[in-house]
């Protein structure tokens, strides 16, 4: 057979083989896809134009599939007629042609099947728990890679002798695509291009600081975070005053609380997108310094070039990316090319987050780094980044399901948190404890598969400092890092209706909205100094401008902490921290709570089809949705929960230096700090202008804690 006809056929072949994989998958799928097409309910229009982007999805996974299939097949006829005997490669007959290319394929399609099946188990439900674990337990990652890819160099070796020079050049030239898929290492910016100073700003999503050993945790799960931490300086008793990551950012970047600036959730619609005010972004590019945002979660948090960037880099916003990387299409090869960074994906895979987690936390590393190193060539950088990776929902590649203890796990969330949280009821089912056991069994799953998150947002961060400190942009940046709220999870005792992993739908569990929050500043002060008294996220951006010596936030209600670390009286301790909830579920709620003029959270949303745009819908936010928030406010000791229920609003008070889970509610014991503290939380209930009867907006006044009782 010649080799044109040859060449063809192995194409044709490659792609049937492709496109039999995407039938399988298809099917594979259509359970998400169900799933994804309740995500948006608010209109017809808008299950209309979620279902049009799903088969759009669809159909340019397809198309790729196609070129993957074409490709592959004409690499392995190229191949096979090199490495052949006559009767099976150049002289081959067309059947027993398609007989060798088959096998080939079959071959292939194994080798990168059990690799996918090691490295994310996740994407195969069909294959049983004990499966997926037992051989994820006993085969190493690392040794099955070096098997594949020493087969695939002989292959290409071989191939590359038998054509002689061309053959050589060719191998030579996909080396070099191969590598540059890769990363290799990041660029050092021009030499004196960088005068600083720079700040570093880096937003660790759902990270609680109590899950790091230096605040008590008894599990290593940050090493490189915590030699960080000992050399910074540290908040240790940090509070954020919602627990969702778009309004946490913008009080981070105001200083404001979120009735002050307006965000009171994430995906407000388009002209209530920006906090109101100054923030220290627009602040600091109007006094020169070059500002870039990165990120690789998009669904319900991004930035848009109005809020002061001169650089976004994140996944596009929008309906399709909201419900691919909440839902996704369970197309394996899709991932498996994400995973090695050839992840062009026709649209589809870089930088959603669905596909994007898909990759190592080394290799999204090198690939941050390479941005932020490239930011050196400003002469200052403002550079903020949000990374992602213990997030809820979340599938734990390798090698993070071996550690924290969960070799030997069986259960259904080997591999994935346990959705929605789990019911209090289940541990009254059998009155051998059984339930009870079961419930705790998941409920410490959970917590290590958070763990194990931690540990993977942990490398990540190793590869983009040691990037950075190579570059020499770290001796002159100030750097703080900070988590945007924490995960509330299932403990022994909870009194909830309905447990985590969750944040921002009740105001219960220090765990939520208890930060981290480190600084390290260029000229050294504060390093090393564990900073316990009270202090609020919306206190970093007034202390980065005074570190600065730049002017302060003109609406800014946090004030600067920088006296705690310099010669001079130590600068006030609030006398209060006020948070509030998000868009809640039915299920989080006291029978008697107030409820949403809707009964899916699902229906609060709308999409502009024109720019495919998510946002809360315009009768809803804000007056519907902060008439239904649960708020609190506290300080060192004590926390008053103010419930809004049909009968008027419900107290409930913890002594959180006691119960930091807020199990046990005081308010019938302490009726006198009930009053002070309801009395406080109503002067900003009547500053907030979202609220009935809500005034202007304004801030609260420096004052000393009242002691414990």
């Amino acid at each position: 057979m010649d080799r044109r006809r040859a060449l063809l056929t192995s194409s044709l072949a490659g792609i049937g083989w492709f496109l039999g994989e995407f039938a399988v998958e298809t099917r594979a799928s259509g359970r998400e896809l169900a799933r994804a097409l309740h995500r948006l309910t608010g209109s017809p229009e808008v299950r209309a134009h979620t279902e049009h982007l799903l088969w759009d999805a669809g159909l340019r996974v397809l198309a790729l599939y196609g070129v993957l299939g074409a490709s592959l097949g004409f690499l392995l006829g190229i191949a096979l007629r090199a490495l052949l005997p006559a009767p099976w490669g150049r002289e081959a007959s067309l059947l027993r042609w398609l007989g060798v290319l088959v096998l080939a394929l079959a071959g292939v399609h194994g080798a990168l099947t059990l690799r996918l099946l090691l490295r994310w188990p996740s994407l195969y439900p069909d294959v049983s728990v004990d499966v997926r674990a037992s051989w994820g337990e006993a085969i190493p990652l690392p040794a099955v890679d070096g098997i594949l890819g020493g087969m695939a160099a002989a292959v290409l070796l071989g191939t590359a002798w038998r054509y002689g020079r061309r053959g050589i050049a060719g191998v030579a030239a996909a080396a070099a695509v191969a590598w540059g898929g890769r990363g290799g290492s990041p660029p050092s910016p021009p030499e004196g291009a960088n005068q600083g100073p720079n700040v570093l700003i880096v937003g660790l999503d759902a990270v609680r600081p109590d899950h790091l050993a230096s605040f008590g945790h008894g599990r290593d799960t940050a090493p490189w975070l915590e030699a960080w931490l000992r050399d910074s300086w540290t908040w240790t008793r940090c509070y954020t005053p919602l627990a969702r990551t778009y309004p946490a950012w913008s009080s981070l970047l105001t200083g404001r609380d979120p009735h002050e600036h307006g965000v009171r959730e994430d995906l407000p619609p388009p002209e209530r997108y920006l906090p109101l005010g100054d923030d220290l972004v627009r602040h600091l590019r109007d006094r020169g310094w070059h500002t870039a945002f990165f990120t690789d979660d998009s669904r319900f948090s991004y930035m848009v070039p109005e809020g002061g960037w001169d650089e976004i880099h994140q996944p596009p916003p929008g309906a399709r990316n909201l419900v691919l990387s909440s839902y996704p299409l369970v197309y394996r090869f899709l991932h498996f090319f994400a995973g090695i960074g050839w992840d062009s994906g026709f649209g589809l895979i870089r930088g959603n987050r669905a596909f994007a987690g898909r990759e190592s936390a080394e290799r999204a590393g090198r690939r941050l780094a390479r941005s932020l190193v490239a930011l050196g060539a400003h002469r200052r950088f403002l550079a903020a980044v949000h990374l992602s990776a213990p997030h809820s929902p979340r599938d734990t590649p390798w090698p993070y399901y071996n550690e924290m203890g969960m070799r030997g796990y069986r259960g259904e969330n080997r591999f994935r948190y346990r959705s929605s949280g789990v019911p209090t009821r289940e541990l009254e089912d059998g009155a051998d404890g059984s339930a009870a056991e079961l419930h705790d069994a998941v409920a410490r799953q959970n917590l290590a598969l958070y763990d194990a998150g931690i540990r993977e947002v942990d490398d990540q961060l190793r590869v983009v400092f040691g990037a950075l400190e190579e570059a020499g942009l770290l001796r002159d940046t100030l750097v703080l890092i900070w988590s945007d709220h924490g995960e509330a999870f299932a403990e022994p005792g909870m009194r909830y209706r309905y447990r985590g992993p969750n944040h921002g739908f009740h105001a219960w569990d220090e765990g939520q909205n208890r930060v981290l929050m480190s600084l390290r500043l260029p000229d050294g002060r504060g390093r090393g100094i564990r900073d316990d008294r009270l202090s609020r996220v919306l206190d970093a951006a007034p202390t980065v401008l005074d570190a600065l010596g730049e002017p302060p936030l003109a609406a800014a209600t946090g004030w600067s902490r920088l006296g705690a670390v310099t010669p001079g009286p130590p600068p006030p301790e609030p006398r209060w921290v006020y948070g509030e909830t998000g868009l809640s579920k039915a299920n989080y709620w006291s029978p008697g709570h107030v409820r949403y003029p809707f009964g899916r959270p699902s229906s609060a949303y709308d999409v502009d089809r024109a720019t495919d745009r998510v946002f809360l819908r315009r009768d809803f936010y804000p007056e519907a949705l902060v008439r239904v928030k649960d708020r609190w406010i506290q300080d060192r000791w004590w926390k008053l929960v103010a419930i809004p229920e049909e009968g008027g609003t419900r107290f409930e008070l913890f002594r959180v230096d006691r119960d930091p889970t807020n199990r046990e509610d005081v308010a019938h014991l302490h009726p006198e700090r009930v009053a002070e503290m309801a009395a406080e939380l109503h002067r900003i209930v009547a500053r907030d202008p979202d609220a009935a009867g809500g005034g202007p907006r304004g801030g609260g006044t420096p004052g000393d804690p009242p002691p414990p009782r």
